[in-house]
């Protein structure tokens, strides 16, 4: 086989490679199977290393991991075996390891101030999870489900995502997965499902002072490998004021301990693009390999 034949495909192969994105903080709860989170620890005014019980560290651009609530019982999750999953049809989010459900009326709260930074005086950034909302309450009044995730920047919490009356303004028995953006609730109009999973994923954008101005939200993202492929987000709210000194972490919650099948989160990330949050599988250097032979032999048959 000529050089000549194989060097325009070997150019042809190499734009096919994913670039490598830029992933700052990424919690996937790739612990023991059974053991839960930070287990002992009962105050939030004591700060947990991102440690798991074991010693096993397992996040990526976390500082510190603490309580975000200081009421019934233990903090944290039990680790469950296997990932969430979520495909959109032809591409799968990557997981890895195990996830975590919410095991009391307490969540964690992870700073990672040193890896987002820079939204401090503006910028982009892209946030992701997997989530099982379990299943409703079912008591008298209370026919929803109690979780919630955040984003946190210096003075707390500015966005909030939940549903029922977890948020505000909003019923206990809408199914609807809202967003809470200052002291306002936005209808995503998608519906929740009982025990299912979905991948949530979340552009949000600061201006100099570090100010959230821009929100989008898409819940199950039609279209993996693309921003523009995945159309108009779920939630899209522009000309916001919330906070100052942009993205500090996240935190994730049970706030309600009647709810006996609480909610499992896996595969957290936060990063400067949509594929750094929305990760699919690379090809395989076999696939690779296969397509440069398929593609050699055209142009051989061709040349003769």
């Amino acid at each position: 086989m000529k050089l000549k034949v194989l060097t325009p495909l070997v150019a042809i192969l190499a734009t096919t490679l994913p670039i490598q994105a830029s992933l700052l903080v990424y919690e996937g709860f790739d612990y023991a199977d059974g053991a839960e989170l930070f287990e002992g620890e009962d105050s939030s005014s004591t700060p947990l290393t991102p440690t798991y019980a074991d010693g096993v560290a397992a996040t990526t651009g976390i500082n510190t991991i603490e309580t975000s609530q200081g009421w019934m019982g233990n903090p944290g999750a039990d680790v469950e075996s296997g990932s969430l999953s979520y495909s959109d049809g032809t591409n799968s989010v990557v997981t890895t390891g195990n996830s975590a459900r919410m095991n009391n009326a307490r969540g964690l709260q992870y700073t990672a101030s040193s890896a987002l930074g820079g939204t401090g005086t503006g910028g982009t950034m892209y946030t992701s999870f997997l989530v099982d909302p379990g299943s409703k309450d079912g008591g008298a009044g209370n026919d929803e489900w109690k979780w919630n995730f955040q984003l946190r920047n210096p003075g707390g919490r500015h966005v909030q995502l939940g549903v029922g009356d977890a948020m505000t303004g909003v019923n206990n028995t809408d199914s609807n997965l809202y967003a809470e953006l200052g002291a306002t609730s936005f209808n995503s109009g998608v519906a929740l499902s009982q025990n299912t999973n979905y991948f949530i994923l979340i552009k949000s954008t600061y201006n100099g002072t570090g100010q959230l101005t821009d929100f989008d939200l898409w819940i199950n993202p039609s279209d993996l490998t693309s921003e523009v492929g995945s159309g108009s987000a779920n939630i899209s709210e522009t000309g916001l004021a919330l906070g100052l000194n942009g993205l500090t972490g996240f935190s994730y919650e049970k706030n309600n301990i009647n709810n006996t099948t609480s909610a499992a989160f896996d595969e957290i990330r936060q990063g400067t693009t949509w594929d750094s949050v929305a990760p699919v599988p690379e090809p395989s250097a076999f696939a690779l390999l296969a397509g440069l032979g398929a593609l050699s032999l055209i142009a051989l048959r061709r040349r003769r």
